[in-house]
């Protein structure tokens, strides 16, 4: 039930900021309006999935094990699919958030 809250509310955050960036006012933000587009959809995309999913991360010593919940419901492929949708969507903050330094130090340099 908390995934699901917290998607709900991650769709309806993020669609209200794609709506308020989109805004013709706000021209001042320049490119970085795509940055600011790109980071929501994939918020929402991760949210969407994470609703679906329902992830249970487990930590071990060197790292960490996902599992779907209700594991033994899924085919093999499905399962296989998931867990790689799932990493996925864990690491592609990374090289968003890359991109996001990238770009404002590009701007603070100027």
């Amino acid at each position: 039930a908390v995934l699901y809250t917290f998607g709900v509310i991650s769709l309806i955050g993020n669609c209200l900021l794609i709506v308020f960036v989109l805004n013709k006012n706000l021209l001042m933000l320049g490119s970085y309006r795509c940055l600011l587009i790109i980071f929501a959809s994939f918020d929402m995309i991760v949210s969407v999935f994470h609703a679906r999913v329902l992830p249970h991360f487990f930590q071990i010593k060197d790292g960490f094990l996902m599992f779907p919940y209700d594991i033994l419901q899924l085919p093999p492929t499905a399962y296989t699919v998931a867990n790689i949708i799932t990493c996925f969507l864990f690491y592609e903050a990374f090289p968003l958030l890359t991109c996001h330094f990238i770009y404002r130090y590009l701007v603070i340099a100027r």
